[in-house]
């Protein structure tokens, strides 16, 4: 079953975790954000006049810096992404559209580095830590709408400081 996730809160400054140094990296990550009133973009009849929001950063690792929020939260993500990405799940649907998407680019630990995520996909069916991990990454804000699979409201979105809404 996929259900909706919305990750209210305010922003915050924890992130994967890792306990060895972070290997150099030089990346860039583009984000395009829609807004919560067409968390999917266009799909919706009323949404086909809105555009979304494109922000870019950089990130460099060893030592961490550029303009993203966290540097060092990032490159910690990155570096259990790589450790773990062999764990990788997925689930059958998720939304193909044009929702909110990050695009992390660039050279980590002399490698080059891609990772494309998906509010309507990439979060189905992977594992807490990936989730975790791809949350701090996307540099999403904390209202930003995701598919995942499961019931309860999920701690991954902590890692960037995102508390469940009351409400």
């Amino acid at each position: 079953m996929l259900v909706a996730l919305f990750a209210v809160g305010v922003a915050g400054c924890a992130g994967g975790r890792s306990t060895g140094p972070t290997p150099a990296g030089r990346l860039q990550i583009a984000v395009r954000l829609w807004p919560r009133s067409c968390p999917f973009g266009a799909l919706a009849r009323d949404c086909r006049n809105v555009a979304p929001t494109v922000r870019g950063y950089t990130l460099t690792c060893d030592p961490a810096g550029g303009s993203v929020r966290n540097p060092r939260a990032a490159c910690r993500a990155i570096g259990d992404y790589v450790k773990r990405r062999g764990e990788a799940g997925g689930c059958i649907g998720g939304l193909a559209g044009p929702g909110s998407t990050a695009v992390i680019a660039g050279n980590y630990a002399h490698r080059p580095f891609h990772l494309k995520l998906e509010s309507g996909y990439s979060w189905c069916g992977q594992p807490p830590a990936l989730l975790r991990d791809f949350w701090v990454l996307s540099t999403f804000p904390c209202s930003t709408l995701v598919l995942r699979e499961g019931g309860s409201y999920p701690r991954w979105p902590r890692a960037t400081g995102c508390l469940i809404d009351a409400s």
